[in-house]
């Protein structure tokens, strides 16, 4: 007997309406339904002036090989993604090392679903929640890392207090000033041991993401979401997600990106939500699993 279907839906909308979106997302099911994999990748903005962009290709090159080697559930999650990007680095003609703003890079979110168990697979900022039954708590994926050194630092602590005191507004030019020194001192902190990983050169990156592996029973709902996408939630706290599971049930993801736009229109200058861009890309791919999936 055929397993039911689990149903994909994706949304994603730039940060700016004359710039193309860095996110990227894709999903594959095997055809007797036993087994969904879905990828959402943020390319890294290049900063550097000097350099070419590729965020976006990088970005597009990771999604297709995650879900060329994620396949086999016979290999780690992390693994494929560890695969992934060695055969994206040898496709982009990346060498090393990777540097914020200036190479190639990606951040990361990976979920293979099967019906005995859900395996999750973070690295850098985006987000996998995983929705459970009888009032259970969602159990959130997330890769800290980044967050917890850019939080430490000093000139964060000034960028954001500018912000949330009205002294200055996200963009003006001390604000950008703040922005590159921070670009500068993550440099010798992107993909090391105490910094934090990315995709980029280094397959080594995806053995250091994090993981989970839950069970597909308890699961109705899975999320994953850019740092973008996650805005409702961790900046604008506009929504629990629960709450974005049930919106997206209902109008589909797209509508959380329309109320993630509308909260950061209100919010332009970062006084409320203090962040480092107005708008930034947002994408959310939402997983809804039938009644009766993990019972195969």
């Amino acid at each position: 007997m055929p397993l039911p279907a689990l149903t994909v839906t994706t949304a994603g909308r730039p940060g700016h309406p004359d710039t193309p979106t860095e996110d990227r997302a894709g999903h594959w099911l095997s055809p007797d339904g036993r087994l969904a994999v879905a990828v959402v990748a943020d390319g890294v903005t290049t900063t550097d002036t000097t350099a070419a962009p590729g965020g976006a290709a990088y970005a597009d090159a990771l999604v297709a090989n995650v879900l060329d080697l994620a396949q086999d559930p016979g290999t780690p999650l992390n693994r494929a993604l560890a695969s992934a990007i060695g055969v994206t680095a040898v496709q982009q003609h990346l060498k090393g090392p990777d540097r914020p703003g200036t190479t190639r890079q990606a951040t990361a979110g990976l979920v293979r679903v099967r019906p005995g168990h859900t395996e999750v697979t973070v690295l850098g900022d985006c987000t996998v929640v995983l929705l459970r039954r009888d009032g259970l708590p969602p159990i959130v994926v997330t890769d800290p890392r980044l967050q917890t050194i850019t939080t430490a630092m000093p000139l964060r602590r000034r960028q954001y207090e500018r912000l949330t005191s009205g002294e200055g507004a996200i963009g003006d030019p001390e604000d950008r000033r703040l922005t590159a020194e921070i670009m500068g001192e993550l440099e010798e902190r992107v993909n090391q041991p105490d910094g934090y990983w990315v995709a980029g050169a280094l397959p080594e990156a995806g053995m250091r993401a994090v993981t989970a592996t839950v069970e597909t029973r308890d699961v109705t709902d899975i999320l994953l979401a850019t740092d973008g996408g996650a805005r409702s939630v961790d900046t604008y706290r506009i929504h629990t997600w629960s709450q974005v599971a049930r919106i997206c049930r209902g109008g589909g993801p797209a509508s959380v990106l329309d109320e993630i736009f509308q909260a950061g229109e209100a919010d332009r200058c970062g006084r409320a939500a203090p962040r480092a861009k107005v708008h930034d890309d947002t994408t959310l791919t939402h997983i809804e699993l039938p009644m009766g999936y993990s019972q195969c």
